[in-house]
């Protein structure tokens, strides 16, 4: 005849594909603390890029103006009458660099420009989404 004391089984679901209420909550604190890590994560690896693209800006503003020095046999840089803008530097870089960022293209960039006949200086900052700068260098060459 068997053992009738556990011939009761548990009971069956009507729908076992649903979650519970319990498991719900367990998904939503998993997320929430996943994102709570990754979030300022992300944001950092933003302003590492937003750096990395200013310093290669200033690195390539330099390389043009030393390439204007060379190909106009002197000591002479563009001098800050020649560059009222960051356009007008740019256009002369330009010519001799391939590329460079726009203002419009990196407007995370700013880069300014002092020179004399025989001195220059570069200035290139990186700002976060909250304006604030999070990267700053001048770099620059006296004859």
């Amino acid at each position: 005849m068997g053992n009738t004391r556990y011939s009761h089984s548990m009971p069956k679901l009507n729908n076992p594909a649903g979650m519970t209420l319990i498991e719900l909550l367990i998904v939503l604190v998993i997320v929430s603390v996943l994102s709570t890590i990754a979030i300022p994560q992300f944001r950092g690896m933003i302003n590492r890029t937003k750096i990395a693209t200013a310093e290669h800006s200033l690195q390539q503003t330099m390389r043009g103006i030393w390439f204007y020095q060379t190909e106009n046999d002197s000591l002479c840089f563009p001098t800050s009458d020649m560059i009222n803008s960051y356009d007008d530097l740019r256009d002369i870089v330009l010519e001799y660099i391939g590329s460079l960022p726009a203002p419009e293209e990196a407007d995370f960039v700013f880069v300014s420009y002092t020179a004399t006949d025989t001195s220059f200086v570069l200035t290139a900052t990186a700002k976060d989404r909250d304006n604030t700068v999070i990267f700053g260098s001048n770099t620059g060459i006296t004859h």
